[in-house]
């Protein structure tokens, strides 16, 4: 009778450890797919610039080796696809940042291997690419309404890369109720929002025309 006692605490003992283990496994599964169907879908539209129709849907295998493997997939109102696929190594919810090898591509084209998608350069640099999209692109517009003396449907849409060297490349563009195109690239090395001015190296065009390049953008 001991021994009955004895062999079924045993294997209770093993059953409960391995519910345990099954659960934190459908916990890091479940984490990986939900940070990676929004965040994969943000790296998409940033390096495509393109809208996607919402969140990646993404399938997440058990660990093997050192991560999750993941593939991913969504697309555009028009049908285009685009794809997150490849490994998650780790998932950090609370700064909004997953980690791995993850090839992102879109309507057939491979747009490069991510080693991190998400707020990669922690808040602060998130914040500086979010207040560097928002003074130029409207201080930028009012500089390439200036040059060209012509008026632009509205602020400038403007993609921010992280910091690169000496600042952060950017590539803006905009266009007249006609269609004229305006665009706004080049390198910021810094913004000061309260005095409304954008230091950098930038290059002004419009309409296929170069307006030269700027060192200062805004009350300069």
């Amino acid at each position: 009778m001991r021994l009955f006692f004895a062999t079924l605490s045993v294997l209770l003992g093993l059953t409960i450890t391995a519910g345990c283990a099954d659960t934190q496994e459908d916990v890091q599964q479940g984490a990986v797919q939900g940070a990676l169907s929004v965040l994969g879908q943000g790296a998409i539209e940033d390096a495509a610039r393109v809208k996607l129709t919402g969140p990646l849907d993404c399938v997440v295998e058990p660990v093997s080796g050192s991560g999750n493997p993941v593939d991913c997939s969504g697309q555009t109102q028009d049908g285009k696809k685009a794809s997150v696929k490849g490994t998650v190594t780790s998932v950090d919810a609370g700064k909004g940042v997953v980690h791995g090898k993850l090839m992102l591509t879109f309507d057939g084209k491979n747009l490069g291997e991510k080693d991190c998608v998400g707020a990669c350069q922690g808040l602060a640099g998130a914040v500086q690419q979010g207040t560097v999209q928002g003074a130029l692109s409207v201080l930028a517009q009012g500089a390439i309404e200036d040059a060209a003396r012509v008026k632009l449907t509205g602020p400038l849409d403007c993609v921010v890369e992280p910091v690169s060297g000496s600042g952060n490349p950017v590539d803006c563009s905009g266009q007249t109720q006609d269609g004229k195109k305006a665009s706004v690239k080049g390198t910021v090395t810094s913004v000061d929002a309260d005095k409304g001015v954008v230091h950098g190296k930038l290059m002004l065009t419009f309409d296929g025309k170069n307006l030269g390049e700027k060192e200062c953008v805004g009350v300069c």
